[in-house]
């Protein structure tokens, strides 16, 4: 069963209940206002019957038969009247069958022992009835008591009236409400249903597939995230297709180099000179293949993690660390690498910091020009824990700066392989500072050179 249905039956289970409810209680809540009404009118009455009747006892005793009659027209009830004893002395009725009997009710006990009392019933071939009973008090004492049946028919047949006007009031309000219903339903699932035709689409391929669906509640959350998420998978496959095939060109072009260089040695006549000459060649192809393979899984191995342990870590001791490290490759180009020693502490993984650093000056020697001069240092900007990389090299072309951390981007002049890079260093720099919570400002004009600041 499909949500909107569900949500429909509950939504005409939950009505059905309700309106059921409410019918009854109103019907039964009118009913007993109706009776109590009577009851309350049937008991004044029997009251100011038996205050007369007090007053005739034992002096107009004449009197109480032609009181009585009248009074029972008058209120249209059978009225009795019944000594001490509980035995009718007078009957309203013309036919007086109950005259000389003992009447024994609820109502006449309760009356004979000073309680007034009213009671409803149903009898065949009568109806419904109330019977209603007060006692005669003469001189303090009870001295009998006056019964009035009254028939309530026409208070019954009220009531059943009223219930069939509720039930078909409630019935047309609960068909209006069910189409209501219905069409919250529809409202509701309906944009449910274009997820779910949204999902398969995703299912079979079709990544980056929008759904139209502009609501604020909680249902265009989902729409929204749903949209979000799509958008990002499509440019992750987009990303992962881009990678795939930036890395098989990268480990295509020196395979294709040592295949080149083999051949002759397999099928040529070489010399010695020639024959280590292109071995030595072979090694460099290897050495760099092993290299984009070593960069690639540090990239994933930095990619997938979730945390990292740190430490407080002087930026300035990693420098020099660097410094030190890289100096012999900064010195095949004669190139000069300046520091400031200002002691700057930071929160950080030390190796993945260090790794960071290297990777900046790495990138600044390789497209500086000969004997020129990198500056590195760690300070503060605004306050917070920096490391700044500045060189005089080539610098970045506009259209590739914004381009320049994502895997193997590289420009005319800012990315070439005869470098000997393959544009994953910046890669692994974006990566590391993003563990680090880390942001990296560049600025470069081409031809002035660049310079990268990390603000942690």
């Amino acid at each position: 069963m499909s949500i909107r249905w569900r949500i429909f039956l509950i939504y005409v289970s939950i009505l059905f209940v309700s309106l059921s409810a409410m019918d009854l209680y109103l019907y039964h809540s009118i009913t007993n206002d109706y009776l109590s009404s009577e009851r309350i009118s049937n008991l004044t009455q029997a009251n100011i019957v038996s205050n007369i009747v007090a007053g005739y006892i034992g002096r107009n005793s004449y009197m109480l038969r032609p009181t009585i009659e009248a009074f029972a027209k008058q209120v249209d009830s059978r009225v009795l009247f019944l000594n001490k004893d509980g035995v009718v002395a007078i009957d309203s009725s013309p036919v007086k069958s109950l005259e000389g009997q003992k009447l024994s009710t609820p109502e006449v006990d309760s009356a004979l022992k000073g309680v007034s009392l009213a009671n409803t019933y149903y009898l065949n071939g009568l109806g419904h009835v109330m019977y209603t009973a007060v006692p005669i008090v003469v001189a303090g004492k009870n001295d009998g008591a006056i019964f009035l049946s009254t028939s309530i028919e026409d208070i019954v047949a009220m009531a059943r009236n009223i219930k069939y006007k509720l039930i078909y009031l409630f019935t047309a309000t609960g068909i209006f409400i069910t189409l209501i219903s219905l069409m919250v339903a529809n409202f509701i699932t309906r944009p449910i249903k274009e997820l779910t035709q949204a999902a398969n689409q995703m299912s079979a391929g079709h990544l980056g597939y929008i759904v139209d669906i502009s609501r604020n509640d909680e249902v265009g959350q989902l729409a929204r995230a749903f949209n979000d998420m799509s958008i990002k998978l499509k440019n992750i496959d987009e990303a992962r297709k881009k990678f795939v095939s930036d890395a098989s060109h990268e480990l295509k072009t020196p395979i294709a180099a040592i295949k080149a260089m083999i051949e002759p040695l397999i099928y040529g006549d070489v010399n010695k000179e020639v024959y280590k000459e292109f071995l030595g060649d072979i090694n460099n192809e290897l050495d760099r293949m092993a290299r984009l393979i070593d960069q690639l899984l540090e990239l994933t191995r930095l990619e997938k993690a979730i945390r990292i342990e740190k430490q407080r870590v002087d930026l300035n001791k990693v420098i020099g660390n660097v410094i030190s490290d890289i100096k012999p490759l900064a010195d095949v180009k004669g190139i000069s690498i300046r520091s400031d020693e200002q002691p700057v502490i930071v929160l950080a993984n030390e190796d993945l910091i260090y790794r960071m650093v290297y990777n900046l000056v790495e990138n600044s020697i390789k497209y500086s020009p000969e004997k020129s001069e990198i500056y590195v240092a760690a300070g503060y900007v605004e306050g917070s824990p920096s490391i700044t990389v500045q060189d005089n090299g080539e610098g970045i072309d506009r259209e590739v700066l914004p381009h320049i951390f994502e895997r193997f981007t590289r420009g005319d002049k800012a990315r070439s392989r005869k470098s000997g890079g393959f544009g994953l260093g910046l890669a692994i720099v974006k990566e590391i500072a993003d563990l680090h919570d880390a942001t990296i400002n560049v600025e470069s004009d081409t031809g002035k050179g660049t310079k990268f600041t990390v603000v942690f």
